[in-house]
C-alpha cells in the first residue's frame, strides 16, 4: 500500500536500515526533520492513513502550529503516552 501512495505521489517514504548504538531507534524517524524538511508526519509502518487523520494533518500543515500529535486510540491517553512517535509531524 505504502508504494502505491508513493508511484501517486501521495507520499515520500524513507528508508532508515543504518545500525544504532546507545540511541533510540524511535528517533530514526525523525531524520527528515534534522535535514530540513517542510513537512515531516511520522507514522508507524503498519499505520493505515485515514480520513480523520488526513483531515488532521491538513489543519495541521495550514496552521501555524510546530507540532502535531495525534491520539486515535482510548489506549493512547495517560501517563506513559504523553507523546506519540508513531503519530506526530513537525
Amino acid at each position: 500500500m505504502l508504494e502505491e501512495m508513493v508511484k501517486e505521489g501521495l507520499i515520500q517514504l524513507t528508508y532508515c536500515n543504518h545500525a544504532y548504538s546507545n540511541t533510540q531507534p524511535t528517533l530514526w524517524r525523525m531524520i527528515p526533520v534534522f535535514h530540513g524538511s517542510d513537512v515531516a508526519l511520522c507514522r508507524d509502518i503498519d499505520s493505515v492513513p485515514n480520513n480523520h487523520e488526513l483531515r488532521a494533518t491538513l489543519a495541521f500543515i495550514a496552521s501555524d502550529y510546530i507540532i502535531q500529535s495525534m491520539r486515535t486510540h482510548g489506549h493512547h491517553n495517560g501517563r506513559p503516552c504523553r507523546f506519540l512517535a508513531g503519530l506526530c509531524g513537525f
